[in-house]
């Protein structure tokens, strides 16, 4: 693209979107205007962008027009309506809202994964990065997929309170700071009391008892690997901790693990920080980190065609960080 690109920057106001816009700051793009969207944010809000104070203004009745490309941070609530406008006016759409993946025809996308798909998307207008645990998993299940093909994958989230935004990270400290005082706390946006407990519960459930963010994971697994007779089973699980998500993954394979070949494969993803024997990562070497760190890569004793691993990873930033490489792809390639 010769001449700058006008950017959106939608649900501005939430902890996605602001991490989203810090890292547009440091990002190396030809960026024209640049606008802040938001529909929960309080008339008269702005947001520093750059040393600058932005206006924030409403999403559903801002001018797609004036912008060539839409993002939308992961995990992003935002109405399919704001949507269909910047689409019905020719702006690329980098999608990562909640659910995105299930809509007809999507093309998930992260960098290194189903790039050869971003001709489909440009077409349609329409780039979608995942936004569930999988986001953290996939990258790591298509350098697997590259040397033997998946047949089912099992995961175990452990998802920070992160995943509620600012409202989630509020409520575990309050939470937190009222029972070391011997007070009563509420519960609040959780459905249960968060503060040193565990919630097998992300997002609603249905009536078979499986959760939205469930149901996600799945959906984007197919998606990512383009592969929706894989079986995906998962269990997404509220952890009391303010920043960074752990996934206990384990993959059944179509013929025997080559643990060797598995491990020259997940080492040469730039993405992915590959931790050697018995050493792993926790949330406080991922909690800020650019990189998904993976570790305890074992294969399954008695089941020759079976591996585990463990990811850990900040998916907030995660998600900036994909949507950024994304825009950077686009704006150099097709815009």
């Amino acid at each position: 693209m010769n001449k700058p690109c006008d950017i959106a920057i939608c649900d501005a106001g939430s902890l996605a979107g602001e991490t989203l816009i810090r890292l547009f700051e440091e990002a190396i793009l030809p960026a024209g205007n640049v606008y802040l969207l938001s529909d929960t944010a309080e008339k008269g809000a702005t947001i520093e962008l750059s040393g600058e104070e932005v206006d924030v203004l409403p999403a559903a009745t801002f001018e797609f027009m004036d912008v060539d490309l839409v993002l939308i941070p992961v995990g992003g609530g935002i109405s399919e309506s704001v949507i269909g406008q910047a689409l019905a006016a020719n702006c690329m759409v980098i999608d990562g809202s909640l659910g995105a993946a299930g809509h007809s025809g999507a093309v998930v996308a992260l960098p290194g994964l189903n790039e050869e798909a971003l001709d489909v998307a440009v077409a349609q207008k329409r780039l979608v990065v995942p936004a569930s645990p999988a986001a953290m998993a996939l990258t790591a299940l298509q350098a697997i997929n590259d040397v033997s093909l998946i047949n089912r994958v099992d995961m175990t989230a452990c998802q920070s309170v992160s995943r509620q935004g600012n409202a989630g990270i509020d409520a575990l400290r309050k939470q937190t700071v009222g029972l070391l005082n011997g007070k009563p706390v509420d519960h609040g946006i959780f459905p249960h009391r968060i503060a040193y407990n565990l919630i097998p519960q992300v997002g609603a459930l249905t009536s078979e008892g499986i959760s939205a963010e469930e149901l996600m994971v799945e959906t984007e697994i197919w998606a990512g690997l383009n592969d929706s007779g894989i079986d995906v089973r998962a269990t997404c699980i509220t952890v009391p901790v303010f920043y960074g998500d752990n996934l206990a993954v384990t993959v059944d394979l179509d013929g025997p693990v080559d643990i060797t070949a598995v491990r020259s494969a997940l080492d040469a993803v730039d993405r992915i920080d590959l931790y050697e024997g018995n050493d792993y990562p926790t949330v406080e070497q991922s909690a800020s980190s650019d990189q998904i760190l993976l570790g305890r890569l074992r294969a399954i004793p008695g089941n020759k065609e079976s591996l585990s691993f463990w990811v850990s990873g900040d998916a907030c930033r995660q998600g900036a960080i994909a949507i950024m490489a994304m825009a950077q792809r686009l704006i150099g390639d097709f815009l």
